[in-house]
């Protein structure tokens, strides 16, 4: 909310909307209504409880938030020293050729996968521009929608098969456990700075 780009729109929705209600008195022929003040009021209260709400909300859940990442850079450093006494036993060989063969089956899936987001992206992209010839076809606001939510859903398909080639080996794991780290100390800087952040009204 508080991004240039919304801060703009912002400002100059609020103006047009006071410019609008100043003029309510004159349309009306009632010079002593005055709406302004009203309105004034309404979005100063109106983002004071938005930025409440929003700080009580993600205060709720940055303790779970923390909780999740210690619990998976736990699993993580386990899965790392496991593979690392695989990756230098004796049976070293035996689980490399492992790796390698699991490494190639799943960057095959991985790239139909990839094929699959490519095909969704275009699938939005022509109904977005289905939508915006007018009048708008029947219908398009859902279909454009739907092809969202599969595009996110082909997306969370490369991130799982991604995820899988990382867990392979010890040194991926470890750069793995290293980014949930930087991941901790960002959620721990933003507790640090919520109560400093606050939605300006327009």
């Amino acid at each position: 909310m508080n991004s240039p780009g919304v801060v703009t729109h912002m400002k100059n929705i609020n103006k047009n909307i006071r410019l609008e209600l100043a003029n309510a008195g004159a349309l009306y022929n009632e010079p002593n209504i005055d709406l302004v003040p009203i309105w004034d009021k309404f979005i100063a209260e109106h983002f004071k409880n938005m930025d409440t709400e929003a700080k009580k909300w993600m205060t709720a859940r940055l303790p779970e938030t923390k909780s999740e990442i210690a619990e998976t850079v736990k699993r993580y450093t386990a899965l790392a020293e496991t593979l690392k006494k695989q990756e230098m036993g004796k049976d070293a060989v035996k689980h490399a050729a492992d790796q390698k063969k699991k490494q190639t089956a799943l960057e095959a899936t991985l790239a139909r996968q990839k094929k699959d987001v490519v095909e969704a992206e275009k699938k939005v992209d022509d109904l977005k521009k289905q939508r915006a010839v007018k009048p708008k076809p029947k219908g398009i606001e859902k279909k454009v929608s739907d092809a969202k939510k599969a595009l996110q859903k082909a997306e969370k398909e490369v991130g799982k098969t991604q995820r899988k080639i990382h867990e392979l080996y010890a040194f991926s794991v470890n750069l793995l456990v290293k980014n949930l780290g930087k991941d901790r100390q960002r959620v721990t800087n933003f507790e640090k700075d919520l109560a400093a952040l606050n939605l300006t009204p327009p």
